[in-house]
Formats: structure tokens, C-alpha cells, sequence
């Protein structure tokens, strides 16, 4: 064989070669997954909040159902029911007990459809920072009967009120339903700390449409 077509054969040789290990190589490493912005992520875990149970049709005699945001709630026992009110975007319940040491409101607000549902916590936080200034606290993530709450503490018992044997707390979530954006809000004042686990029991009585 002529010299040069030995160098030809030779060249065409190695290069098939370093081609097959290449391709084999970057066969071998796994596609990177598409990726997603964090608003996408957080739309799809606040819709997921709906680890809420169920609303039955059992539920219509003992509850509330807000039927614009598709969440209810079931009346607790031994509470004292307020009633609803309907204040233009917002809806409240109102609940008390033992007295009136422990009072319960829950609110259902219909908020800006290009509001973000990861900042319902620092919003409520920054709505509630110019009235109570540094007695407020949070917010901090919790898992209540594994549905997302944000939770924000208050010191004194509501506005105006210095009370040091008062607390308040609130806890909010945001969640997407027809299209509209809602804040699942409830705050409560209580005397004594030790009934702050009496309202986060409250929390389990929520319901998804």
C-alpha cells in the first residue's frame, strides 16, 4: 500500500473511533430536566394546598363554604359562632370561646390576580408591620395536618391594646381557584399562650371545594 493512503486509512480510523467514544459518553449523561421559574413552582405547590379534605355534601349543615375560592370550614364544637360577614372582597367569620379568652376571625380576601403566591406571608407581614411595628413577628413556615401555612405572631392582643397576657396570632395561605387569587386568612387573639394550640387545632377544620 502507498505510504500516504496508510496515513489516509489510518487518520479515518481514529477519528471513527474518537467519534463512537464520544457519542457513547455523552449518551451516557442524563438530559438536564427543562427548567421552571420559581412563580411556576410555587403556583403549582399553593394549588396543591388543597391537601385540604375534601367539602362534603354533608358538610353544607355543619360548615361554610365559600364558594368563590372553593374553601370552607367546619364548625367546631363548643365555639360560639359570630356569623359570616360579607364586606366586599372580603369575607369573615367570627368565633369565640371560653368566654371570650380565646376570639377567632377567618377571612377570605379576593387579592390582585398578578399578586405572588410565594410572598403571602412577607405581604401580610408588611400590612401588619405599620400598625403593630415590632410587637409583630414572622412570618415562619408551617405544616399544619400537611397543608403550607405561613404564620406570624403578634405580642398584646390586638390594636391598641398593651396587654402583656394577650396573644395574637395569623396564619394565611394563598391559593389559585377559577382563575382568581385568594388569602385563606384566620387570626386570633388569646389570653394566656398556652391556648395559641387550641386555635392551630382550628386548622384542620378547613375544607376544599
Amino acid at each position: 500500500m502507498h505510504p500516504s493512503l496508510a496515513r489516509t486509512s489510518t487518520t479515518l480510523v481514529i477519528f471513527l473511533l474518537t467519534c463512537a467514544l464520544g457519542c457513547g459518553q455523552q449518551a451516557a449523561v442524563p438530559a438536564n430536566p427543562p427548567a421552571r421559574n420559581a412563580e411556576e413552582v410555587t403556583v403549582r405547590a399553593s394549588n396543591d394546598a388543597p391537601t385540604l379534605p375534601r367539602w362534603s355534601p354533608a358538610d353544607e349543615a355543619r360548615g361554610y363554604l365559600h364558594e368563590r375560592s372553593g374553601v370552607g370550614f367546619i364548625y367546631p364544637e363548643g365555639w360560639e359562632n359570630l356569623g359570616v360577614q360579607e364586606r366586599g372582597p372580603i369575607n369573615q367569620l367570627g368565633l369565640r370561646k371560653d368566654g371570650g379568652a380565646i376570639q377567632v376571625t377567618l377571612y377570605w380576601t379576593a387579592l390582585d390576580r398578578d399578586q405572588g403566591l410565594a410572598t403571602i406571608g412577607a405581604d401580610e407581614l408588611a400590612a401588619l408591620r405599620p400598625l403593630y411595628r415590632d410587637k409583630v413577628s414572622g412570618p415562619e413556615s408551617v405544616a399544619i395536618a400537611g397543608v403550607p401555612w405561613e404564620k406570624l405572631s403578634i405580642a398584646g392582643g390586638p390594636l391598641g391594646i398593651d396587654d402583656p397576657d394577650l396573644s395574637g396570632v395569623v396564619y394565611v395561605l394563598a391559593l389559585r381557584h377559577d382563575q382568581e387569587v385568594w388569602k385563606i386568612k384566620l387570626r386570633a387573639t388569646v389570653r394566656g399562650p398556652e391556648k395559641l394550640a387550641v386555635v392551630e387545632e382550628l386548622l384542620k377544620n378547613y375544607r376544599r371545594d
